[in-house]
């Protein structure tokens, strides 16, 4: 089978200041935090410039503040200084400090409501496909506490990049 030359790869669309203008101006119709806005923007331009340990690290952790960000409109989690809360409390009365990625998601998906499949999604998503120890979460955690220094590809910086985007989007479509 023969390639279109035609044909745009999906790595050069995210790449091009069309997408990340619209990615930005998707950013600003949402009531995400304005000031995650110039971190993002130094993430795109350092996958831009090829420097892809620099965007992901960025990327990831915007993109875990986005989550917490959508869940605290949400109603799902409480900010209590540096500490975040579960809503609801736990078996034992008491409400769960959830401090990390994965207690955050598996806390939202307990929720039933139209965010509880994208939240799913997220968790379960492998960013190598068929190999389910490569999960956003399971991925994050490696990159940025250091164990994992084979990470710094373009394609991960793009999908992160695409992940970012769909969490633009789904807050914007849901209005929280």
């Amino acid at each position: 089978m023969q390639s279109d030359p035609d044909a745009t790869s999906i790595l050069s669309v995210i790449s091009s200041k069309n997408f990340q203008k619209s990615l930005i101006h998707s950013y600003h119709e949402t009531t995400l935090n304005i000031d995650r806005l110039p971190l993002i923007q130094e993430a795109l331009e350092l996958h831009n410039n090829e420097y892809y340990a620099g965007s992901i690290c960025l990327l990831y952790g915007q993109f875990e503040g986005m989550l917490t960000d959508s869940m605290e409109k949400a109603g799902y989690i409480i900010k209590k200084g540096n500490k975040i809360e579960a809503v609801a409390s736990n078996k034992k009365g008491k409400k769960d400090n959830l401090s990390g990625l994965v207690p955050k998601l598996k806390h939202a998906i307990k929720m039933e409501d139209e965010l509880q499949s994208f939240y799913k999604k997220i968790e379960k998503h492998e960013l190598v496909a068929g190999d389910e120890k490569q999960t956003i979460p399971k991925t994050r955690n490696g990159i940025l506490h250091g164990s994992d220094m084979s990470f710094n590809t373009e394609k991960r910086s793009a999908q992160l990049i695409l992940w970012l985007y769909s969490i633009i989007l789904q807050v914007r479509v849901l209005g929280i």
